[in-house]
């Protein structure tokens, strides 16, 4: 098990809020292409921690890293020999569909739409990637962007939290407007891996 979240952290900086407090994290460092990330507020999910660095613990959390539509967000994820499990990756989206692309060590894998904008607000979706036992250890990224329509899935935002976690709300569409929104972003609130 890893787990992140992403949004203001405790030095000012836009990336990691809190992470696991591992010695050999599964989840590697955030990539952010294109793009200059952003924090804002407003997510439906909240989250609960501990056990996390720098910030050991917190509570109702409902902040997310944004970057512009122009950018892309990446994430590498170390996966060990035989181990069947999943990443859920808490996402936002306002005024722009999102598009999550996975590579297998440089294998490309199905690409995913998530569910078209709703005019002026946030659309959060928790989206699973499932991964099954596979010989030898495995590096896996994954890429949120933006879609240009022709995605070849869509993302219904299922999926329950890691345990320690707790998500407040129905999820779905924000009834309310973030601070500091500009059109088009797609955000990431948190990357949980969950792996037996």
């Amino acid at each position: 098990m890893d787990w992140v979240l992403y949004g203001p952290g405790a030095d000012g900086s836009v990336r990691e809020r809190a992470r696991a407090a591992f010695s050999n994290p599964a989840i590697g460092q955030l990539g952010i292409v294109g793009a200059t990330p952003t924090a804002v507020t407003g997510m439906t999910g909240r989250f609960d921690w501990s056990g996390g660095s720098p910030q050991a613990t917190g509570k109702d959390y409902i902040d997310r890293l944004a970057v512009p539509a122009s950018g892309e967000i990446r994430l590498t994820i170390s996966l060990t020999s035989g181990v069947d499990g999943h990443l859920d990756l808490y996402l936002g989206t306002i005024g722009v569909r999102g598009m999550i692309r996975t590579d297998l060590d440089g294998q490309a894998g199905p690409a995913m739409s998530l569910a078209p904008p709703q005019p002026g607000r946030w659309t959060d979706a928790i989206v699973r990637i499932n991964f099954r036992g596979i010989a030898g250890p495995h590096s896996m990224t994954v890429m949120v962007s933006t879609a240009d329509g022709s995605g070849s899935g869509s993302g219904s935002g299922s999926g329950q939290p890691a345990q320690g976690f707790q998500r407040g709300g129905s999820g779905g569409t924000s009834p309310r407007q973030p601070a500091a929104v500009s059109a088009g972003q797609i955000s990431l609130a948190a990357a949980i891996l969950l792996g037996s």
